[in-house]
Order: C-alpha cells, then sequence, then structure tokens
C-alpha cells in the first residue's frame, strides 16, 4: 500500500503536471493569436502574387512584421521587373558587342599579299593589252607605196616589187602572231590571278574584303574585255593588209592585160581620132601592062 508521503508526493507532482501544462497550453494558444502573432490571412499575406485584405484592413501583424525585418519590404512584382530590366540591358550590351564586332570586321581590309597580288595582276594585264596594238603596223602597210592602189597611178614610176611585198606581209604576220601569242600568255596570267581571288573570296568575313575582291574582279574584267577589243582589231586590221595584197595583185594582172592586149581596127569605119592618128596612104591603082 502507498504510505501517506508517497500520496502527497504524488499529488505535488500531478498538480506540477497540470500547472505546467496549463501553461504550456496558454503559452502555445498566445503564440497563435491571429493579427497579432500570425497573419489575419496567411494563405495571401505569404504569397508573392495574391493581396492579404484582412491584413490590409487590420494591419496590426502587418507592423510588427515590418520592425522583425528590419523595415524592408519585399516587393516580388519590382523584383521580377527588374529582373527583366537587367536582362533588357545585358541584350542590349551584347548587341552592341556584335554591332561592334560586325563594324570591326566589315572594316578589315583584305591581306596584303593578296592585294598586292591582285593589282600587280591588273596592272601587267593592262600594260600586255596595250602591246597588243599594232596600228602603226598596219598603217604602214595600208597607206605606203609598196603595194598598188585604185586611187594611185604611178605604175610607170614606182618600181613595185614582189620580194618586197612578201617581206613586208612576212613581217606583218610575224607580228601579228606574235602579239596574239602574248595575248594567250598574259591570258594565262589572267586566269592565275582570278584563281588566287576566287580562294581568298572564300575567306572574306567583310564587306571591305568582299569590295576589294569585286573591285579587283571588275578591273580584271575591264582588261579582258581590252584585251578582246584589241584582239578584234588586230584581226580587222590583217583583213585589211589581206585585202590590199589582192588588190595590188588584182591591179598588177589589169595592168598586165593591158599590155597583152592586141588593137585591131577597122580601116572602113575608122573614128576622127584613128583619122587623126594614122592616115591611109593612097592606092595605086592598076599596073601598066
Amino acid at each position: 500500500m502507498m504510505t501517506n508521503r508517497k500520496k502527497k508526493l504524488a499529488a505535488v507532482l500531478a498538480a506540477t503536471l497540470m500547472v505546467g501544462f496549463g501553461i504550456g497550453y496558454t503559452t502555445v494558444a498566445a503564440y497563435a493569436i491571429p493579427g497579432w502573432d500570425r497573419p489575419w490571412d496567411p494563405p495571401n499575406y505569404y504569397s508573392l502574387d495574391s493581396i492579404s485584405w484582412a491584413d490590409t484592413a487590420n494591419p496590426s501583424f502587418f507592423f510588427r512584421d515590418l520592425g522583425w525585418q528590419g523595415g524592408n519590404v519585399y516587393d516580388h512584382q519590382r523584383d521580377i521587373q527588374s529582373g527583366y530590366e537587367k536582362q533588357n540591358i545585358l541584350n542590349w550590351l551584347e548587341q552592341q558587342i556584335k554591332r561592334y564586332a560586325l563594324q570591326l570586321i566589315n572594316s578589315t581590309p583584305l591581306d596584303a599579299q593578296v592585294l598586292i597580288k591582285g593589282m600587280t595582276g591588273i596592272e601587267n594585264a593592262q600594260e600586255a593589252t596595250q602591246d597588243l596594238n599594232q596600228r602603226d603596223t598596219a598603217s604602214k602597210i595600208l597607206e605606203g607605196t609598196v603595194m598598188r592602189d585604185f586611187n594611185r597611178y604611178d605604175s610607170e614610176t614606182n618600181p613595185y616589187s614582189v620580194p618586197q611585198k612578201t617581206k613586208v606581209m612576212q613581217d606583218a604576220y610575224t607580228k601579228y602572231a606574235d602579239v596574239a601569242q602574248t595575248a594567250l600568255v598574259e591570258r594565262k596570267n589572267v586566269d592565275g590571278t582570278i584563281a588566287a581571288l576566287l580562294d581568298a573570296s572564300q575567306g572574306v568575313e567583310g564587306d571591305m574584303q568582299i569590295e576589294q575582291i569585286r573591285g579587283q574582279m571588275m578591273g580584271l574584267e575591264e582588261v579582258a574585255k581590252a584585251r578582246r577589243n584589241a584582239l578584234l582589231a588586230n584581226l580587222l586590221e590583217l583583213r585589211a593588209i589581206q585585202q590590199k595584197a589582192k588588190t595590188d595583185d588584182d591591179i598588177a594582172y589589169f595592168e598586165q592585160v593591158e599590155k597583152a592586149k592586141l588593137i585591131v581596127r577597122d580601116p572602113y569605119h575608122q573614128t576622127e581620132r584613128q583619122k587623126d592618128e594614122y592616115q591611109r596612104p593612097e592606092g595605086r591603082g592598076f599596073v601598066p601592062f
């Protein structure tokens, strides 16, 4: 059986536990007082997007919470907007960097060796094209006196020589053949320059490099046109020389025919000029027997 002392001790312990439980319960219950220790509408109060109208109407907890936070209020929408603005600034800076990088690329010229090779090729082609001009050679033959002409009547005073004519024609053919060979060699050189520019165009990175290659290509194109025109002019001149030689042969043949022509006059029907040039003697009549 429990002694009286033990009963008193148990009673005191039970009373102590009851008091402690009551105090603890009271403390827990006091910590959860709405509007004081917690918001009136916790879901909306702690939401980042919605509004707690209950705490707005009675902001007692709000002011306590504001004091706990050191007077700082977190604005979620402003934070989002600030993030957007920062991102926009970063995007703008990125675009500016790309823009400046593109400007730098567009203002970068071609490699100096490529430019020098292209310019040298154009200059050499221009000089070679000028050397194709054989107008003086053609003029000396077409306007000279080595071959006959329908507008010149000096066969009696000018000793036209077939060997001299042959030499002049051979010299002319040799010159025109040489310039044609030079044009073929220069064509190969130009093709090499074009190939180098095409190779360089594979690695162009900006507008300046494109324009430089385009300008040199156009220069080579103009040289090619000039070379073609010079060769066509040489062809026309050579044909004119050949026609001049044919005309000389025709006139020489005509002169030979004229010199070999036998003129038979009709003594009974003489012209007035023939009568002046030749007087027919009087007839002797019959011989006396």
